[in-house]
């Protein structure tokens, strides 16, 4: 099951692990400056 990207979430964390997991994650902020279809991860 696919959802429709509706909400951006700005998210904390530690680092990203040898399997492109992130580590110690924490929530920071909801972010309505920004839309959800077009937010790409950052490197």
């Amino acid at each position: 099951m696919w959802l429709k990207p509706e909400a951006v979430a700005q998210i904390g964390f530690l680092e990203w692990t040898g399997a492109d997991h992130l580590r110690h994650t924490k929530f920071v902020a909801l972010r309505d400056d920004k839309e959800a279809k077009k937010v790409v991860r950052e490197t």
